[in-house]
């Protein structure tokens, strides 16, 4: 793979039983990734857009074709090898935050290099370091049920960034805000691309997140029907 590319999905299918029929979610699907590019995949509910988001980040297998993120083929390994690979790789950003409610805000964003066994004082800084990258560092110490939606999302989104991934993946990561936080989230993902040279690939059905030098996929079917950079 070039060194260049960060993402290669070649000729990827994904079905799934539905009664007495077969579902493909994923139809053959082709794209590339390269290093540094924001990538927002567009399409309605049941466009294929989620399953291929889950697909490049490993948490589902497919029935055909092959995944390569960061140079590695994740389509070939195991679930121990993905879970290791995804903690240095990759950082998922979910449409609900998934945040845990016994933790602070700080708690929270240590979670990850806690699992991956950080020292206590080093993953504090860390996550200090990234509650201030995404704005948050004056509301370290509330809990998850004193934190408005875009708050959670931005703990959520320095969550994804403490183990320092190359590469961001998000799924609906506007979808629960309203129109105003949703827009402030997204500008925040243009910053995490451009200054800190994260890989972005944020799957969406919201048309008014394509801005100026995003790359978009357009999904239908399970298939990608355009691709082009606004």
């Amino acid at each position: 793979m070039e060194s260049n590319k960060v993402i290669v999905v070649k000729n990827v299918t994904k079905t799934y039983p539905s009664g007495n029929t077969v579902i493909k979610a994923l139809d053959n699907v082709n794209f590339e990734v390269e290093k540094g590019e924001f990538v927002l995949i567009l399409g309605k509910s049941g466009s294929g857009k989620s399953t291929l988001l889950a697909a490049l980040s490993g948490l589902i297998n497919v029935d055909e074709g092959d995944i390569w993120v960061n140079g590695k083929q994740i389509t070939k390994m195991g679930e121990d090898e993905l879970a290791k690979f995804r903690r240095k790789n990759i950082g998922i950003i979910f449409q609900f935050f998934n945040l845990h409610e016994a933790l602070s805000a700080l708690e929270n964003v240590e979670l990850p290099l806690f699992i991956a066994g950080e020292p206590k004082k080093k993953r504090r800084q860390r996550a200090l370091e990234m509650l201030k990258v995404v704005g948050i560092e004056h509301r370290k110490t509330h809990w998850p049920y004193e934190l408005s939606g875009g708050e959670k999302q931005r703990v959520g989104i320095a969550r994804a960034l403490a183990p320092d991934p190359e590469i961001l993946l998000g799924d609906e990561p506007t979808g629960d805000l309203d129109s105003e936080t949703g827009a402030q989230i997204m500008d925040l993902f243009i910053k995490l691309n451009k200054e800190y040279g994260k890989t972005m690939v944020l799957v969406t059905h919201d048309e008014s997140l394509i801005r100026p030098g995003v790359r978009f996929l357009r999904m239908q079917d399970g298939q990608i029907i355009e691709d082009k950079t606004h």
